[in-house]
């Protein structure tokens, strides 16, 4: 089981461990109880049998799939910051957010994750946190995406309610996504902008280059897969730079 798992987590001073076992007649799980979760006749207290079978469940699945061929995730972390999460009501905290990413880890499973910037409460400093955290996870691939208030959702509410609506329509002219919200001493320009820093931070470190290289040497599918990758990013990059140089211009 997961080591950092609120209940069963092995490093986990208190609530219980749980081993899985499996043999041709099935899976077993064997609950160890500590103190104070221990009922009197010293197995598991009835209040904990909840948590212990959802960390059950979720090994269980998670093992089923992969057996069934399961290679990828797709994950929305949104951001590093807590309260961003609670911002938009994600639902979910960072901590778990690690246990999950630990356990398809452990489990083979690779993870696409998805971040979102210019969401209610960004700034430089939360646009950094977010980097880090990416870094983090270390996931196989990510996405970075600006935040676009829709009409009728409860960030376009939020937005022109504060004054936060820098621009409209959401998109430009071509088609492309822009930066239409700003936030006190954050500039659209500036989270605009951030989407490629947060890019380059991620995949232009040693850690990810080596990694990448290694794939490369040994399995010319991902060979050619990782440089047509690489390619589309440089060009993508060059147009969200060119956009924004051209946005300027109009505006100046």
């Amino acid at each position: 089981m997961s080591e950092g798992c609120l209940a069963c987590g092995a490093v986990n001073p208190l609530g219980l461990q749980v081993r899985l076992r499996f043999d041709p007649d099935g899976v077993w799980a064997s609950l160890m109880p500590r103190e104070p979760w221990r009922a009197p006749d010293g197995g598991l207290h009835p209040a904990l049998a909840p948590v212990a079978l959802d960390e059950v469940a979720w090994w269980l699945g998670a093992l089923l799939m992969k057996e069934g061929g399961l290679r990828l995730f797709v994950v929305g972390y949104e951001s590093g910051n807590a309260e961003i999460l609670k911002n938009i009501k994600k639902g979910v905290r960072l901590d778990r957010a690690r246990r999950f990413t630990r356990d398809c880890r452990e489990l083979g499973i690779l993870i696409h994750g998805t971040f979102i910037l210019g969401l209610p409460g960004e700034s430089r400093e939360t646009i950094e946190e977010s980097m880090r955290f990416a870094r983090e996870m270390d996931c196989e691939t990510i996405q970075v995406s600006l935040a676009s208030p829709y009409p009728g959702t409860e960030m376009f509410e939020y937005v022109t309610a504060h004054g936060y609506l820098a621009v409209d329509p959401l998109l430009d002219e071509a088609g492309y996504q822009k930066c239409t919200v700003q936030y006190p001493n954050l500039s659209a320009d500036e989270i605009y902008q951030s989407v490629e820093r947060f890019y380059r931070s991620f995949y232009f470190r040693p850690r990810y280059i080596f990694k990448s290289v290694r794939k490369m040497l040994t399995s010319p599918e991902e060979c050619k897969r990782l440089l047509k990758e690489g390619m589309q990013f440089l060009s993508t990059m060059r147009q969200r730079r060119a956009q924004l140089r051209q946005s300027n211009m109009t505006a100046a």
